[in-house]
């Protein structure tokens, strides 16, 4: 057989496959549709002969978007992040609604409580939060954060059990790692998510650890927030008071300290100490001012919380 001929039917072949892969795709999204539903014969004909020839172009153009999600460091399709240090580097630190919505997506095809529901990513952001999966993240980052200041797997979660319980004096529960104690908090906030199986609770623990450990990361690598020269006053943490704005500024929001005092007690170490802060006077006149509490660690802003703002 000459070469061109075999070039020829092999070109034929992947334009063929591709084709009956993008009517596949098609006839799945559409409810068993078919890909040409209006089309007279010749139109479908001459649709079909177009993709055939054009099949292996669009292939090597399906390639290319590939390689490029791949070394951007994620995976194709699911949008998996497979190269930690290139993702964030591209994109940053990741968002968590996205992250959020990544597990419910995952907890949909087994879930009959949420399959009726739309795309996890027109949810409302304020339900995403108080899903499980919000549970799940909020933890992980929070268990990470603990270890990551250096305590101790027991000590992490004895602070975690009095921030969830509001007492100093509950008693932890004896667990071996950060999966037994989410398991512990699952059976008591919803023991069905369980039953679907331990496949699902650990891939949505992984997504949940990869995104804590990445915030964590690129914090390290990131400006102090607030700066120390709009540290105003060191206060007592079992009684804060943000200070006021530096003037009467318009739009005037104020936030309710008392969910993100206690978020700032929960990695208190010692020698660390809570101050107030506000920015310039300068701020507040163009409506971007900023006031709160703040978690200082040698100097430098380790955690804040936003109490008012314009």
């Amino acid at each position: 057989m000459h070469p061109w001929v075999g070039a020829f039917l092999i070109w034929l072949a992947i334009g063929a496959v591709t084709m009956a892969a993008i009517g596949v795709a098609v006839s799945r999204d559409s409810d068993g549709k078919k890909l040409f539903p209006d089309s007279s014969l010749a139109e479908a004909f001459i649709l079909c002969t177009m993709l055939i020839a054009g099949g292996p172009l669009l292939l090597l153009f399906v390639l290319g978007v590939a390689a490029s999600e791949l070394w951007a460091g994620k995976l194709p399709i699911s949008g998996r992040i497979w190269w930690p240090a290139r993702a964030m580097m591209r994109e940053g630190p990741p968002n968590l609604d996205t992250t959020l919505c990544e597990m419910i997506a995952l907890r949909r095809r087994r879930d009959e409580r949420i399959r009726g529901r739309g795309n996890p990513s027109t949810w409302p952001v304020a339900e995403l939060r108080k899903s499980t999966e919000g549970m799940l993240a909020l933890t992980s980052e929070q268990y990470h954060l603990l270890r990551d200041d250096g305590l101790l797997h027991s000590q992490a979660v004895a602070r975690l059990e009095a921030y969830r319980t509001g007492s100093d004096h509950v008693v932890a529960p004896l667990t071996a790692d950060l999966r037994a104690y989410l398991a512990y908090l699952m059976e008591m906030g919803d023991p069905a998510y369980l039953h679907l199986g331990g496949r699902l609770f650990d891939r949505a623990i992984a997504i949940a650890t990869q995104h804590s450990l990445l915030r964590i990361k690129a914090a390290k690598g990131a400006k102090p927030f607030p700066p120390s020269e709009w540290f105003t006053a060191r206060i007592d943490p079992a009684s804060p008071e943000s200070p006021p704005p530096p003037i009467d500024a318009p739009a005037y929001l104020a936030i309710s300290e008392e969910s993100g005092i206690a978020e700032l007690k929960l990695r208190m170490l010692e020698g660390d100490e809570i101050w107030t802060f506000s920015s310039p006077r300068e701020t507040w006149e163009t409506l971007c001012g900023r006031a709160g509490i703040v978690l200082v660690r040698k100097g430098r802003a380790v955690a804040h919380i936003v109490t008012e703002m314009n």
